[in-house]
């Protein structure tokens, strides 16, 4: 091997060796950027920070390993925000998840859009309900298990709120017995994300006092 091999060798080393740390500080960027915006998250609701937590054994649910959550009550409802990884060493963030309490329905729902047909067929079979609202019945899928009380839940207010924070990525809201659960596939790494988790969070908050009063007046 002549001198020149060697130098060429060192110079790959050293170009993979730049690399690889370039792509660490921006990963560690990306991370504290995140963990910040669960930080504010928390203040902005009075919700409890949960830190990320480094070992399995330690983990609760909704929990990911190295990554923050955040668990409180918004007007006597218990909410939750976390992230959910798509592959089994749970390494990949993917989705926001946000669970919010409410009053114990009697019916289930399963909204989402066309990403997310194949689980709503899975769930609930291939005939998905239709609100009389042919704009709204364009844009979403609906699924359920009492479609005269999941009419009445769509009432002009919550259609316009679903079309307004109505997202192109993939998304899922269901709302079964006591909970109301939704998730997206985008995560707080930026300021917009930030801002639109608080958004979200407002506007399930709305969608759980309309499904207690159909419920309540209806069912």
């Amino acid at each position: 091997m002549t001198s020149q091999d060697v130098l060429v060798i060192i110079l790959i080393i050293v170009s993979l060796a730049v690399v690889f740390a370039i792509r660490y500080i921006l990963a560690q960027s990306q991370k504290d950027k995140f963990v910040n915006n669960f930080q504010k998250l928390a203040q902005a609701f009075q919700f409890d920070y949960i830190p990320p937590r480094r070992f399995y054994s330690n983990l609760k649910k909704g929990e990911v390993k190295g990554y923050p959550s955040v668990d409180g009550m918004l007007l006597e409802r218990h909410v939750r925000v976390h992230i959910k990884c798509i592959d089994h060493s749970n390494e990949i963030p993917k989705y926001t998840c946000i669970s919010m309490a409410c009053a114990n329905l009697s019916y289930t729902i399963f909204l989402s859009n066309e990403v997310f047909f194949d689980q709503l067929n899975k769930a609930f079979g291939s005939q998905d309900i239709q609100t009389g609202d042919k704009d709204f019945d364009k844009k979403f899928i609906i699924k359920g298990n009492n479609e005269q009380l999941i009419k009445k839940l769509f009432d002009t207010a919550t259609k316009q709120l679903l079309i307004k924070y109505r997202s192109s990525l993939d998304w899922k809201l269901t709302i079964y017995k006591n909970e109301i659960y939704y998730e997206e596939k985008y995560i707080m790494d930026h300021d917009e994300n930030y801002k639109r988790t608080i958004e979200l969070i407002k506007m399930i908050e709305k969608i759980a006092q309309r499904a207690e009063e159909v419920q309540r007046i209806y069912a």
